[in-house]
């Protein structure tokens, strides 16, 4: 399913591992409201990615309305933007005990975004391996 949301963003039957990758990063800068039109860096791309997504790697990051419901929560859920889930999804990885959605629940209805924030969170460790 994501590679194959990939391959219809780009109008291709089968995409690389290269393209997948452009992909995700596209899919991120415009999930961050960043210009596509600018020629950016791929460093200058991923910093801001990462700067747009920093508010979720603090610890006291809203993660959900309290005392919810699985409904209402599911209900909240549809509510937020792809920024939004993959935010969710990345102070869950960030903070393992701050649970917004079961892991199962994600990957079945949020598959794309958990496959974005698992690039996000590759990002990171690039950043801090430098």
């Amino acid at each position: 399913m994501v590679t194959d949301r990939l391959a219809q963003q780009q109008h291709r039957k089968v995409i690389s591992d290269r393209r997948m990758f452009f992909g995700f990063m596209d899919n991120l800068m415009s999930a961050c409201g960043l210009d596509k039109e600018r020629v950016w860096t791929y460093r200058e791309a991923r910093n801001a990615v990462l700067a747009g997504f920093a508010d979720c790697a603090k610890e006291d990051y809203e993660l959900r309305p309290e005392r919810l419901s699985m409904d209402g929560l599911l209900s909240f859920a549809s509510t937020l933007s792809m920024k939004g889930i993959i935010e969710k999804i990345m102070h869950t990885k960030l903070y393992p005990s701050h649970v917004f959605l079961s892991e199962g629940i994600l990957l079945t209805v949020y598959p794309f975004e958990y496959a974005a924030a698992e690039f996000l969170e590759e990002l990171m460790n690039e950043l801090k391996g430098e």
